[in-house]
């Protein structure tokens, strides 16, 4: 499967108030298209692309760029889509730590008080915030996936070598490039749940479209 559809399928089990928030990745596209080499008649029916081989000796930093106005305006959607997607992933982040703290205070009643429906509050608690917590992983793994992908694009089509600088000086220092303190507030439901109950998280509520998604796992 295309990484467009994924992407579009990641969309659609997420919330529909992130929506704004995902990585345009067909404007990138569009934008691409008018930055490589393509044929007059070609462009006109828009269905066919001259992909250009990166040359071995291809700059990361081609004067070329700076002076092609389609280039410019690459660059400048990247940089603005990706300020949009790490400005949501912190807001959004930063929201859920008061929630994991809440649950270890469920928690921390549950020892106090062993109560069924006291477990079974903190039970559907922990299942709810970790679905939701995956949700935001999925989000911040798809977004640096997109656009990795469509830096990938912009070489292969146009000849340029942007990426990998690209990536190690911009994009692997946003937020959503590693999350530590999402995946510790992951963490923490894990063994919150697995204390509290016996059992595995994962094993609880319909969570098999988001638990396990990486990186090497997108097409």
């Amino acid at each position: 499967m295309k990484f467009g559809k994924v992407l579009q399928q990641s969309m659609q089990v997420s919330s529909p108030a992130w929506e704004s928030f995902w990585v345009d990745y067909k404007l990138l596209k569009k934008i691409i298209k008018d930055c490589a080499q393509i044929k007059k008649e070609e462009k006109l029916d828009g269905s066919k692309l001259i992909k250009t081989k990166i040359k071995p000796n291809a700059k990361e930093d081609n004067d070329s760029i700076r002076t092609s106005p389609d280039e410019m305006n690459f660059f400048r959607t990247l940089r603005s889509e990706i300020k949009k997607i790490g400005d949501f992933f912190v807001r959004e982040q930063g929201a859920y730590i008061s929630r994991v703290k809440a649950i270890e205070e469920q928690y921390l009643l549950l020892q106090s008080d062993p109560r069924p429906e006291t477990k079974t509050e903190l039970m559907k608690a922990c299942v709810s915030l970790y679905k939701e917590l995956l949700l935001l992983e999925n989000f911040a793994v798809m977004n640096f996936c997109g656009i990795s992908k469509i830096l990938k694009k912009h070489d292969k089509w146009t000849g340029y070598a942007t990426r990998n600088k690209f990536m190690r000086t911009i994009l692997m220092k946003q937020p959503f490039a590693t999350y530590l303190p999402l995946l510790q507030m992951i963490d923490r439901l894990e063994h919150i749940f697995m204390e509290a109950t016996g059992s595995s998280i994962d094993q609880h509520d319909s969570l098999s479209d988001v638990v396990g998604r990486r990186r090497d796992d997108i097409p």
